[in-house]
C-alpha cells in the first residue's frame, strides 16, 4: 500500500515526510543545482530584502577590498630586521601595482579590490565560484592575471553524475578533485550547451590553475556549494507576497468611491454628471446588461435599484504589519548569514548597547566569512603575484626559495586587514581601546586595526613623518588647552600655589 513515505509518491506531502533515502549529500545538490542557481539569481535580482542581505555582506565583510600586509616568518628565514623590512616594502609594492591595473582581470574590467567584492558576491548567489589563475602575454611580456568563473558554469553536458563525476566536478580513482566541466553556450547564447573539461593542475608545471571556492559548507564532503539564500527562498516569497497585499490594501483603501443607491430606476439624462457611471441603465442592445463597478480616485458610482455596496475591509492595522515585518526579516536575517535587521534597513533604534550587542554578534560571522576569504581567495592570488615577482627579480629574496617549499611558506606569509565594525559612539569605542592598551590586554598594533583597520606600522611612520614636518616649520598645533596660558609659563605655578 502506498503511503506518504514510498519514496513513490511525489507530492509535496510525501516529500516532507518520508525519509531521504539517497545517503550522497552530492546526488542531492547535482540535481538541483540549476534550478537553485536560477531561483537564487531571480530572488536577488528582484527582492529587495535579499539584495540588502547579500549587498550589507559585502560591504561589512570585504568592504573596498582587503589589504595585504607581508608578514614573513624571519627566525626560521633567518633575516635581520632591516631584510625583512626591505622585502616587506618590495611584495607588498609589487602586488599592489600589479593587482591595481585592470590588466589583472582576465576581462580587463576590474583591479583586484573590486574583484574580491565580485567573488564574495558571486559565491553567495551561486553557492561557489570557479577561480582561474594563469599568466598570459601582454606586450610580450608575461603577467598574472585572475579570471572569475561563477558556479553556474560548471556544469556537466548531460547532467548525468557518475563516480569520477558529480555536479560537473571531475575526480580520481581516489576521490580526490582533479578537473572541472565548464558550460560552453551556442552562439545565439541558448540554452543548449556543452561543457568543456579543464584540469585542476597545470600538467607541465604542476601549478593550480583552477579550484573551486566553497564557503561554510554545510556538510563534510560536499563538492558544490548551496546558495545562501536558498535556506529562506520560501521565507522570503512570504514575505513579498504579505507585503504586496498591504500595499494592495492600502491602496484600495485610499480610493474615494461613492456608491449611489436608489430606490426606483433612474433614466434621466447623466451627460452633466461627468465621472457617474449608471450601472442600472442597460445598454440598447443588452436589456439585461450590467456593467461592473470599479473603484478610482473621486469616481461616482450609480447601482442599481435594491443594490447596496459592501465593502469587506481587513482588520490589520499598521501596528500588526511592522511587527509581521520586523519578526520575519529576522528569521531571514539569521537564516542567511546571520545579518541582524537593523543592518538590512541599516536603522538603529534601539539603544546604544542593545545595538552595539546586535553589531558584535554579527561581526563574529563576518570575521569568519572574512577569515575564510583570505583563506581561499586572497592567499592563492598573494602567493602567485609575489611569487612571480621573486622569479622575475623585481622582489629579491635569499637562496634556497626555490629549493625549500617551508622557506617558500615562511617567505609568503601575509595577513590581510578588513573593514572595522560600525562605530555607534566613536569616543566610547576610543577610550575603550586606550584603556585596553594602558591595561596591556590589546597590542597599539591591535587597538589601531580595530579602530580604523589600518597598518599599526604605516601609521606610526606617518605620524613620525608629520611631527618632524610640524617641528621643522614652527608650527604649534591648538591642541584644546586654556588660550590664556603662555606656553613658556606652563607648569609654572603661583607664589600662592607653590607655599601650599
Amino acid at each position: 500500500m502506498s503511503t506518504i513515505y514510498s519514496p513513490q509518491k511525489t507530492t509535496d506531502t510525501s516529500k516532507n515526510f518520508r525519509a531521504f533515502y539517497n545517503v550522497d549529500p552530492n546526488a542531492w545538490v547535482s540535481a538541483y543545482l540549476k534550478p537553485s542557481h536560477d531561483e537564487s539569481r531571480r530572488l536577488y535580482n528582484d527582492s529587495a530584502i535579499p539584495h540588502a542581505i547579500i549587498d550589507t555582506l559585502a560591504r561589512y565583510v570585504i568592504g573596498t577590498g582587503l589589504r595585504p600586509r607581508s608578514t614573513p616568518v624571519r627566525r626560521y628565514l633567518g633575516w635581520s630586521d632591516e631584510e625583512a623590512s626591505a622585502f616587506i616594502e618590495e611584495a607588498e609594492a609589487f602586488f599592489n601595482l600589479t593587482t591595481g591595473s585592470p590588466d589583472f582581470d582576465y576581462y580587463g574590467k576590474d583591479d583586484f579590490n573590486t574583484l574580491q567584492q565580485e567573488a564574495f558576491k558571486t559565491i553567495l548567489i551561486s553557492g561557489d565560484l570557479l577561480l582561474h589563475r594563469s599568466y598570459h602575454d601582454r606586450s610580450r611580456r608575461y603577467r598574472p592575471y585572475v579570471q572569475l568563473i561563477s558556479g553556474d558554469w560548471v556544469r556537466s553536458t548531460d547532467n548525468d553524475d557518475t563516480k569520477r563525476r558529480t555536479g560537473g566536478v571531475l575526480f580520481d580513482s581516489r576521490g580526490r578533485e582533479v578537473g572541472y566541466e565548464i558550460v560552453q553556450t551556442d552562439d545565439n547564447r541558448n540554452d543548449t550547451f556543452s561543457s568543456i573539461p579543464v584540469t585542476r593542475f597545470n600538467g607541465r608545471t604542476g601549478f593550480k590553475e583552477y579550484d573551486l571556492i566553497i564557503l561554510q559548507s554545510q556538510q563534510s564532503g560536499l563538492i558544490r556549494g548551496i546558495p545562501l539564500l536558498n535556506p529562506v527562498k520560501e521565507n522570503i516569497l512570504l514575505f513579498t507576497s504579505f507585503d504586496r497585499s498591504y500595499v494592495t490594501r492600502a491602496l484600495v483603501q485610499s480610493l474615494m468611491t461613492v456608491f449611489l443607491e436608489s430606490e426606483k430606476s433612474i433614466s434621466s439624462d447623466l451627460s452633466g454628471m461627468e465621472g457617474i457611471k449608471d450601472l442600472a441603465a442597460p445598454k440598447p442592445e443588452e436589456e439585461e446588461y450590467r456593467g461592473d463597478a470599479e473603484l478610482g480616485p473621486g469616481i461616482v458610482v450609480r447601482l442599481a435599484p435594491g443594490e447596496k455596496a459592501n465593502v469587506a475591509e481587513s482588520k490589520l492595522d499598521g501596528t500588526d504589519y511592522e511587527a509581521f515585518i520586523n519578526k520575519n526579516l529576522d528569521m531571514i536575517g539569521a537564516g542567511a548569514g546571520g545579518v541582524p535587521r537593523e543592518l538590512i534597513l541599516q536603522s538603529f533604534n534601539s539603544s546604544y548597547s542593545a545595538s552595539k550587542g546586535t553589531l558584535a554578534s554579527a561581526e563574529k560571522g563576518f570575521s569568519v566569512y572574512r577569515t575564510e576569504m583570505q583563506e581561499k581567495f586572497n592567499k592563492p592570488i598573494w602567493e602567485q603575484v609575489v611569487d612571480f615577482g621573486i622569479r622575475t627579480g623585481a622582489v629579491r629574496m635569499p637562496e634556497g626559495y626555490l629549493d625549500d617549499p617551508v622557506v617558500r611558506a615562511a617567505a609568503l606569509s601575509c595577513r590581510w586587514n578588513g573593514p572595522t565594525p560600525i562605530s555607534l559612539d566613536p569616543v566610547k569605542e576610543v577610550q575603550a581601546l586606550k584603556m585596553a592598551v594602558d591595561s596591556r590586554f590589546m597590542t597599539m598594533e591591535m587597538a589601531i586595526q580595530q579602530s580604523n583597520g589600518n597598518d599599526f606600522e604605516q601609521v606610526q611612520d606617518r605620524i613620525d613623518r608629520e611631527q618632524e614636518r610640524i617641528h621643522a616649520s614652527g608650527y604649534q598645533p591648538d591642541l584644546g588647552g586654556d588660550e590664556n596660558v603662555n606656553p613658556s609659563e606652563e607648569g609654572q605655578g603661583s607664589e600662592e600655589e607653590e607655599d601650599e
